[in-house]
C-alpha cells in the first residue's frame, strides 16, 4: 500500500512515513507499559472492568504474533498473500476487457488500500468501507464505473466471503471448547500480563 501511495499520490516520502508509523505502532503495542496504560484506563470506571479479560487475551496474542521472530516470517508471507489478491483483482479486470496503463499496480494498490481502510474502520470484514475505498481509487484511476463495481463485488466475494464460508465450515466441523480457552475468565495465561512475571 505504501508503494502504491508513493507511485500514485504522494511520492516516496509516504513509503518512509508508513514504515516509521507501522514500526512505531508495533513497538508501542509490544511494550508492557502500553498495556499498563490500558489497564489503568479500564480501572477508572467499574463499567470498564469487564473489558479487562478480553484486553488481556489481546495482549497475550499480540506478544506472540508481533514478536520479531514471528514478523520475520509473517510480513513477507502477508505481502505475498495480499499481492496475490491484488493480482486476482487484476485478472478480474482483464477478464472484463479493461486495458489501462499500470493496471497491475492499480489492482494491487486498490486492494491493499481498501483492506487497510476496512480494517481501521473496525467494521466486521471492513464491510462498506473497503468497497468504498476501492471504488474511490478506481474513480481516481479512471476505471469505468460499471467495471469498477463488478470487479469490487467479485474480488470481495473471492477474498472475504469465500474465506468466511470456508472458515465457518472448518470451525463447525472441527472446533473444540479448548480452542477458545484464552478468552475464558480465569485462564492461567492472564497472570503474565501488563509486564508482570
Amino acid at each position: 500500500c505504501g508503494l502504491g501511495f508513493s507511485q500514485f499520490a504522494f511520492g516516496g516520502s509516504t513509503l518512509l512515513l508508513v514504515g516509521v508509523l507501522v514500526s512505531a505502532a508495533i513497538l508501542a503495542i509490544t511494550r508492557p507499559e502500553f498495556w499498563g496504560i490500558i489497564d489503568r484506563a479500564l480501572s477508572l470506571h467499574h463499567l470498564l472492568h469487564r473489558f479487562k479479560s478480553p484486553i488481556r487475551a489481546i495482549q497475550q496474542s499480540t506478544s506472540n504474533l508481533l514478536s520479531f521472530k514471528s514478523l520475520l516470517f509473517t510480513v513477507p508471507l502477508s505481502a505475498i498473500s495480499w499481492a496475490g489478491e491484488g493480482i486476482a483483482l487484476y485478472l478480474i479486470f482483464r477478464s472484463m476487457g479493461l486495458e489501462i496503463a499500470k493496471l497491475p499496480a492499480i489492482s494491487i494498490f486498490a486492494h491493499s488500500f481498501g483492506s487497510i481502510a476496512g480494517a481501521l474502520s473496525f467494521f466486521p470484514g471492513g464491510l462498506v468501507v473497503t468497497e468504498s475505498a476501492m471504488g474511490m481509487f478506481f474513480v481516481y484511476a479512471s476505471v469505468p464505473s460499471t467495471i469498477a463495481v463488478s470487479a469490487t463485488f467479485l474480488i470481495r466475494a473471492l477474498t472475504l466471503w469465500f474465506a468466511v464460508i470456508l472458515g465457518t465450515v472448518v470451525f463447525i466441523a472441527g472446533h473444540q471448547k479448548s480452542d477458545l480457552r484464552a478468552l475464558q475468565p480465569g485462564n492461567s495465561s492472564e497472570g503474565v500480563l501488563y509486564g508482570e512475571s
